[in-house]
């Protein structure tokens, strides 16, 4: 397998830093290198994301331009050919993501989707919880996949 890197998007959100956290706390396999693109006009994640100690490497870039695309596209950039996973910067990885992501990529799927399963505070209204508005799952196998 080439290697495997995670891109996380970022915009002010301080939250990243346990989404960075919870990638390199992977169980399983393991990421074989971290890249965070802060798309903030100034590089406000720079110092937070620059001073964490990790087992797995990371880069951090700055891509300002308040674009998701510009993100993405360079999170992909520095990246180069290899196997790729997106984690948004308000998300937190399960300890065996990345080894579930890898089996289905071994089963010759050439993408995969996980599920999100959102996670409320306490003091929020019963029905969010039930309801879960925010979470995503992905549908059942399907034999063509037309768009993510």
């Amino acid at each position: 397998m080439t290697d495997l890197i995670v891109g996380i998007c970022t915009f002010r959100r301080p939250s990243v830093i346990e989404t960075i956290k919870s990638v390199d706390a992977q169980t399983g396999r393991r990421a074989d290198w971290i890249i965070v693109v802060d798309n903030d006009d100034m590089p406000t994640a720079q110092q937070s994301v620059e001073a964490l100690s990790l087992k797995t490497p990371i880069t951090y870039i700055h891509a300002p331009g308040r674009n998701i695309s510009i993100a993405r596209n360079a999170c992909l950039e520095a990246a180069g050919p290899c196997h790729f996973a997106f984690l948004d910067d308000d998300e937190t990885a399960s300890p065996e993501w990345l080894t579930a992501m890898v089996d289905a990529m071994t089963q010759g799927h050439q993408a995969v989707f996980g599920p999100v399963i959102a996670l409320y505070p306490e003091d929020s209204p019963p029905w969010m919880e039930q309801v879960s508005p925010h979470s995503q799952y992905p549908l059942p196998a399907l034999k063509e996949l037309v768009t993510g």
